[in-house]
């Protein structure tokens, strides 16, 4: 596995390596090469984080209407959920910055709700695993899109496959998941006790 430093503009470089370009010292570098690179890796950077990660995930997040009773979110946040057994009488989705009711037609709430927000931190606040996947998944497709050639990749898809492992693995080993705190589990228990 080769080394690849954590900072943004490592990331950048070790992109720009992959086509045979000289790395730069700065992201502000005018070449339309590393301007290329550095929207890859927001765009792999911002799918990877939109899933949804115990590290930039927050759960019971109190969220309170504001004086025109919206709820409006931060502008990192990529998603919001809030617990339909809690909340039966909603069903909220993100739209832009404020929640939606969609089960009410409208942006409006007349109570605070505790919610479950997914956040997109900057690259050099997401742990080493996720910076790794990010960077390997971002050379393969910056190479792919420039050069048109994905089997002489500098990552292989094997590579890219393993790193996306090893961030599960970290996953798996602070998320501390188990069927009982999980209410989609739940749902299919609950179900199946009345089918018996």
């Amino acid at each position: 596995m080769p080394v690849i430093a954590s900072t943004e503009i490592d990331a950048i470089n070790t992109m720009l390596t992959t086509i045979g370009e000289s790395p730069v010292n700065s992201i502000n570098a005018s070449t339309a090469d590393t301007r290329i690179a550095q929207l890859i890796l927001q765009e792999v950077d911002r799918a990877t984080q939109s899933k949804g990660w115990n590290w930039n995930t927050e759960k019971d997040v109190v969220l309170t209407p504001n004086g025109s009773n919206e709820i409006v979110l931060a502008s990192n946040v990529v998603r919001a959920d809030v617990n339909r057994q809690q909340y039966p009488d909603v069903e909220v989705v993100q739209r832009g910055t404020k929640l939606w009711d969609k089960k009410n037609r409208r942006f409006l709430f007349y109570s605070p709700l505790k919610a479950e927000l997914v956040y997109l931190l900057p690259f050099a606040d997401i742990p080493e695993q996720a910076r790794y996947y990010i960077v390997v998944r971002s050379a393969r497709l910056f190479q792919q899109r420039m050069i048109g050639d994905a089997t002489g990749s500098a990552f292989s898809a094997e590579e890219e496959t393993t790193a996306f492992m090893a961030l599960q693995d970290s996953e798996d080993e602070t998320a501390d998941h188990n069927i009982f705190n999980n209410y989609d589990v739940f749902k299919v228990i609950a179900h199946r006790r009345y089918l018996v």
